[in-house]
């Protein structure tokens, strides 16, 4: 149990900075307006815009379904750690869950910014390539 509750404390946090408060709407606005940016930055043509358009709608069709998984494991964590004993088994058997749908998206979105990566000339893969270096630092 000693070992349960700074693990419990941690992934009741991490979870709730999970993306609770985004509703799917605001979260494909949000993309949207972050993809149309990107596309502007590197004067992206009619079927580059197209084909980028297929892809974030890919991701979202993905996405949307692990935030509300997300909220209901959330939910799942805070009824365990209402309970007097926190059901162990339970807990670990859903935060694997949480990280293999997680796994499974991350790899879909790394697919997918590789075949954004395809669609780009070299001039524009610079242009996202800085952009990309500037929000890292």
């Amino acid at each position: 149990m000693s070992k349960l509750i700074p693990a419990a404390i941690f992934a009741l946090t991490f979870a709730g900075c999970g993306g609770r408060h985004l509703s799917p709407e605001r979260v494909e606005k949000q993309l949207n307006h972050q993809v149309e940016d990107l596309l502007d930055d590197v004067d992206a043509t009619p079927a580059q815009r197209a084909r980028t358009a297929e892809l974030e709608k890919q991701v979202l069709t993905d996405v949307i379904p692990l935030m509300k998984q997300g909220t209901e494991a959330r939910a799942t964590l805070v009824e365990q750690w209402k309970q007097p004993v926190p059901d162990t088994a339970k807990v670990h058997a859903l935060i694997d869950s949480e990280l293999d749908s997680v796994r499974a998206f991350t790899h879909k979105l790394a697919d997918a910014a590789i075949a954004f990566h395809q669609l780009l000339t070299p001039e524009q893969r610079q242009v996202v390539t800085k952009r990309l270096d500037r929000n890292r630092q």
